[in-house]
């Protein structure tokens, strides 16, 4: 399993990890964006996604957004044919409950667990980091979880056994995620808290902390 977990800056070491998973040049390389944790967010400045898109952008990757609200009737057969195709999926930040919801939603939690079988590389940022861990409880500490009325969140990918603190350190987030990270510490679910130009690189048994 090859995995590239971030909380937010990608920077260079950050981005030669990418190319180090993937095992080839950016330029040869297909990436799918997953970006609709960002759909229900409000806060930020005009066009921030397309900002940290063209992080990906300017290395050479050849990046293909994915809207999972197109396959939210469960249509797998033409998703599944998508992530066949690319060597990275890349999931984006925002809100984290929302994404694990139409990542469920769109039959892409699945496909998504089974590319990374596969050999496909996942990397995320922020809530596409939160994802990939364990468990998504108490999600409600740090962020909005009416976006998606009647919606408990639960499980993540399992990608990771840890459940990623993004933005460690920062002011913005702290008092949030230390109240989040103490519930899921009583409910015994391990944590691993990043600052945002850290990184988790988990290439099978071996896991090493970026930054």
């Amino acid at each position: 399993m090859k995995a590239l977990l971030y909380s937010l800056d990608l920077t260079p070491d950050i981005a030669a990890a990418l190319a180090g998973l993937v095992g080839r040049r950016p330029d040869e390389t297909r990436v799918a964006a997953i970006e609709n944790a960002a759909d229900v967010v409000t806060e930020g400045p005009p066009g921030w996604v397309e900002v940290i898109r063209r992080g990906l952008t300017d290395l050479g990757y050849d990046v293909l957004p994915v809207d999972l609200r197109k396959y939210e009737t469960g249509a797998t057969t033409e998703l599944a044919t998508l992530f066949e195709h690319v060597d990275v999926t890349w999931v984006g930040g925002g809100n984290a409950a929302y994404l694990s919801w139409l990542v469920q939603r769109s039959g892409a939690r699945e496909l998504i667990r089974a590319r990374v079988s596969a050999g496909t590389v996942y990397a995320g940022w922020s809530a596409g980091a939160v994802l990939a861990g364990p468990s998504l409880r108490h999600i409600g500490k740090i962020e909005d979880v009416t976006v998606v009325p009647g919606y408990v969140p639960e499980d993540g990918l399992d990608l990771y056994d840890h459940v990623i603190i993004p933005h460690t350190g920062n002011p913005d987030f702290d008092t949030a995620n230390r109240a989040w990270r103490n519930a899921l510490v009583a409910d015994g679910i391990p944590t691993r808290p990043l600052g945002d130009q850290q990184a988790i690189l988990i290439q099978d048994s071996d896991v090493r902390v970026l930054g």
